[in-house]
């Protein structure tokens, strides 16, 4: 099975997302910045893997 959420943030928001046990996702950027992903900023666009 598989959950896809698409979010468009304005500057300043943010979305938090919580993973069950032993899953995990991915998350791409279209544009943008700054971007940052468990606190750390992401240096460009593209995806990430997130655990």
């Amino acid at each position: 099975m598989v959950h896809l959420y698409l979010s468009f943030l304005e500057y300043g928001h943010s979305v938090e997302h919580s993973f069950q046990d032993g899953r995990g996702g991915y998350f791409y950027v279209v544009e943008g910045r700054p971007v940052a992903l468990n606190d750390k900023e992401l240096p460009d666009s593209g995806p990430r893997r997130s655990t």
